[in-house]
C-alpha cells in the first residue's frame, strides 16, 4: 500500500547507477545567475553543496535525469539534467534557471 501511495504522489523510490551520478557531480554556472550549483557523488547518490561545503543535502532521484531537493518550509527544488549532464535546469515555484557544467 505505502509503494502505491509513493507511486501515485510521485514519491516512488527510482533507482539509478554509479556510472549515470558520475555525469551529474560538478558545478554548474549562468552568466544571468549570481550563485552556482554544485553537485558531488557518493556512489549512487547525488548531493547538493551548499555554501562551499556548510551543507550537503542527499537529492532524491525522480527518473528522467531529474532530481528533487523536498524542503519542510518551502517548495521544494527541482534539478533536471541534460542527458549528457551538461545543462541543468532548476525549478521552484515561478523560478526556472538554465546552467552550464563548468
Amino acid at each position: 500500500m505505502t509503494e502505491t501511495l509513493k507511486q501515485f504522489f510521485n514519491d516512488a523510490v527510482v533507482e539509478i547507477s554509479e556510472v549515470e551520478v558520475t555525469k551529474y557531480a560538478g558545478e554548474y554556472s549562468s552568466p544571468t545567475e549570481e550563485e552556482n550549483f554544485v553537485f558531488l557523488q557518493n556512489k549512487s547518490t547525488l548531493i547538493l553543496e551548499m555554501k562551499k561545503g556548510e551543507m550537503e543535502e542527499v537529492l532524491k532521484y525522480k527518473g528522467n535525469n531529474r532530481f528533487v531537493f523536498e524542503q519542510v518550509y518551502v517548495e521544494s527544488i527541482s534539478f533536471a539534467f541534460s542527458k549528457d549532464g551538461q545543462q541543468l535546469t532548476v525549478n521552484q515555484g515561478e523560478y526556472e534557471g538554465v546552467f552550464n557544467k563548468e
